[in-house]
């Protein structure tokens, strides 16, 4: 019996790894199922695992769709990690959506992404800047907006599914903050 066709959705963004299953059944509502929560020793494997755990869930996955940031540095480098090699070893497309517009969508306010222990992106209903920590509101977990963020995932992605732009390809991770102790050097502008 073959399973319905899903996304496995993977965002860091938050600081906290999203991991999370979606159904793509036609007509249907964007249900999502968020997996256990990885933790930052064994990153989002076994959460992956838990929400699929047999070969016929994992065939049933048909892209996955990542949230490239701007965010926690660590966390959008980690989820792009396991959706890279994810999307290349079960030979499906991988979808990238930033992550501020997902944001955007799901809290309905501003809000805030971390950026490490001086900034955050603040993340606007016009736009996203950065800003000094202490000026930003606090950062959303995934116990707050998990499963509305997926479901903005999923919404952000859905144009790019429809047109089979969905490639296996490079992923760009969006980082606005400009490198630091690099005044000057080649390629870097200030």
């Amino acid at each position: 019996m073959s399973l319905p066709p899903c996304a496995l959705l993977l965002d860091g963004a938050l600081g906290e790894l999203l991991v999370a299953r979606a159904s793509l059944r036609p007509g249907d509502d964007i249900e999502v199922t968020q997996g256990v929560r990885p933790d930052r020793v064994h990153g989002p494997l076994p959460a992956i695992d838990a929400l699929f755990p047999t070969p016929e869930d994992r065939a049933a996955i048909t892209v996955v769709i990542l949230g490239v940031g701007p965010g926690s540095y660590t966390g959008v480098r980690s989820a792009a990690s396991a959706a890279i090699g994810l999307a290349r070893a079960l030979n499906v497309p991988l979808v990238s959506v930033a992550s501020d517009d997902a944001l955007r969508l799901a809290s309905g306010r501003d809000a805030a992404l971390p950026m490490g222990a001086r900034e955050s992106l603040l993340v606007e209903a016009h736009g996203s800047r950065i800003v000094a920590s202490h000026e930003a509101p606090t950062p959303p977990t995934l116990d707050a907006v998990g499963d509305r963020y997926a479901q903005a995932l999923m919404k952000l992605a859905g144009s790019a599914l429809r047109a089979s732009k969905a490639a296996p390809g490079e992923v760009h991770v969006r980082y606005p903050a400009p490198p630091r102790g690099l005044g000057g050097a080649p390629g870097v502008s200030e």
